[in-house]
């Protein structure tokens, strides 16, 4: 499908919907395989041709999404810091400041922040998806994500008052949700049993430390 795309697109060279569309499904596939920097050259020319047709939808955002996800991929926590804030001010117009849908870019953002170490900065974006969170009564893993970033974040900011409450956030919503245990589930795990480490609270460190062994094998005997 991508090699018929691409054949097609070597035949017509003039710029369209089309035309910027197929860009971004060559990059999306490119992107799917693991193929990073493909994917930022063909999502770029995507948003370029988006760009010079004046289209300003929510295609537009996914495809500068996308872009901040390749780069993420790639290591380029810059690059996506970047591309996922000019996401996010397309979708902000487009659906409003407190629509869920935010919630995906804001998650994205506070990773290539971490990436970066601007914890701070991270922990704005944080609270903002929060406060969609509230107001909107969710309780999903992508909910369960951005607690564990906010417990991250402020475990690097030597806060672990609210690292704990954070870390203890996300592991409750793994248990209340059934969602399933994961790498990301032993992360929290291991952040837990090392933030009440810090505070000399040993026989929770330790209980936590059991837990996270525990699961860390069950994942060896799979």
């Amino acid at each position: 499908y991508v090699d018929e795309l691409r054949e097609i697109l070597a035949t017509n060279p003039d710029n369209s919907q089309f035309l910027s569309d197929s860009y971004y499904l060559i990059g999306l596939y490119h992107l799917i395989w693991g193929e990073y920097s493909d994917a930022i050259k063909w999502l770029k020319r995507s948003m370029i041709s988006k760009e010079i047709l004046g289209i300003n939808d929510m295609s537009y955002a996914k495809c500068l999404y996308n872009l901040g996800v390749a780069y993420n991929k790639a290591g380029d926590y810059s690059n996506q810091k970047y591309f996922t804030f000019k996401s996010l001010e397309i979708e902000k117009k487009l659906v409003g400041e407190s629509d869920t849908t935010l919630l995906t870019s804001y998650a994205t953002m506070i990773n290539a922040l971490i990436g970066l170490k601007d914890y701070d900065e991270a922990v704005y974006y944080g609270n903002l998806a929060l406060k969609i969170i509230q107001d909107n009564n969710l309780a999903n893993s992508e909910m369960a994500d951005i607690y564990t970033n906010l417990g991250a974040c402020y475990s690097k900011l030597s806060d672990f008052s609210k690292a704990a409450i954070y870390f203890e956030k996300s592991e409750s919503l793994y248990r209340t949700l059934n969602i399933p245990k994961d790498e990301r589930y032993l992360n929290i795990i291991h952040n837990l049993a090392l933030t009440y480490g810090y505070f000399g609270f040993t026989d929770k460190s330790e209980k936590y430390f059991k837990q996270g062994l525990k699961l860390a094998k069950s994942f060896d005997t799979m």
